[in-house]
């Protein structure tokens, strides 16, 4: 099943925008994956680690999940600049930055899900940019304290 599975998602990457994709896309996404991480990549090609069994991380490995905006870094961001992520969940907007700034630039990125935080931090040192990238396991408000946090998990949120 699960190579079955990985061959619709390798062809729904490839696919352009056609009648019907939609559906086989929310019908791939409704199946379920029970393996190992598989490798996504930026559109910088910084890679980045998907568990397909959590929908929005399928959608990144997918390739489809805010590239036309992160694309747009390309031409915000130059290099020896800082770029801050609040909420950076396993950080695609993180990385692109990070491809952006350049070793001379910086970026730091928020990140309240421990779970989560943590499949970042190990997308920043599959890309070797712990020196480009500084995580903070926090979130960020006007005001300082705690709150509790429930995390749903299709979603990393």
């Amino acid at each position: 099943m699960n190579f079955i599975y990985l061959i619709i998602g390798l062809l729904l990457r490839i696919l352009p925008a056609i009648r019907g994709r939609h559906r086989l896309q929310s019908w791939w996404l409704n199946r379920g994956y029970s393996g190992a991480p598989r490798i996504g990549k930026t559109p910088s090609a910084a890679k980045l680690w998907c568990d397909l069994s959590i929908p929005f991380e399928a959608v990144v490995w997918l390739g489809r999940e805010e590239w036309d905006d992160t694309r747009r870094l390309a031409d915000l961001l130059q290099p020896g600049q800082y770029f801050i992520d609040v909420g950076a969940n396993i950080g695609t907007w993180t990385l692109e930055a990070a491809c952006h700034v350049q070793a001379t630039g910086r970026v730091l990125a928020f990140e309240p899900n421990p779970d989560t935080a943590a499949k970042l931090k190990a997308n920043v040192v599959l890309n070797d940019m712990d020196e480009i990238i500084h995580v903070q396991t926090c979130a960020v408000s006007s005001e300082p304290g705690y709150v509790a946090m429930t995390c749903a998990t299709e979603h990393n949120l």
